[in-house]
């Protein structure tokens, strides 16, 4: 189920919880066919998804998923998908900052958010690792440097988003 006010369940899942990995995971080892078929169907929803969502998580974890997917099946319409991801991504990761700038809490603050980088980032490790194309390690050569020049706060410690009532841990107010 879908996140929904507060993080509370909701109703049906979107892409950002769509994950076929831990079911194909299941069926490799044991044979089940019940985990394929339920890999299967969490994959197929993956390309409803709209590829262009402004989150790095929305645009990410999809990515990671689908990439997966077409790595076990060889399943053109995932290959498609994933380019349309990556073409998405690609759009919205701004070329001078290296950042994927994402609303996060309150509209008058537009940055990196870290840990939905992270899913970004995850996704395009997978597609590189299956592709070996020059552009995706561009792109995630930029977004990491992004990422830690606009997110740092001090040796080992990160914001969490740009808005700042969301890292009052991590500048001390908090404690």
């Amino acid at each position: 189920h879908s996140y929904g006010e507060d993080h509370t369940s909701c109703g049906p899942m979107g892409n950002i919880g769509s994950n076929c990995d831990g079911m194909l995971d299941h069926y490799l080892l044991t044979g089940d066919l019940d985990s394929l078929e339920a890999a299967r169907g969490f994959a197929e929803r993956l390309l409803s998804c709209n590829a262009w969502e402004r989150a790095a998580r929305n645009v990410g974890w999809p990515l990671a998923q689908v990439v997966r997917w077409y790595d076990q099946t060889r399943d053109p319409r995932f290959r498609r998908k994933a380019r349309e991801l990556f073409a998405a991504a690609r759009a919205y990761v701004e070329p001078r900052r290296g950042i994927f700038s994402e609303i996060h809490g309150c509209w008058n603050y537009k940055g990196t958010v870290g840990f939905m980088s992270g899913y970004l980032a995850f996704g395009l490790i997978r597609l590189h690792q299956l592709t070996g194309e020059e552009s995706v390690l561009r792109l995630l050569r930029l977004l990491a440097a992004g990422l830690f020049a606009e997110s740092r706060v001090a040796r080992g410690r990160f914001k969490y988003s740009p808005f700042p009532e969301n890292n009052l841990m991590i500048s001390g107010a908090g404690k």
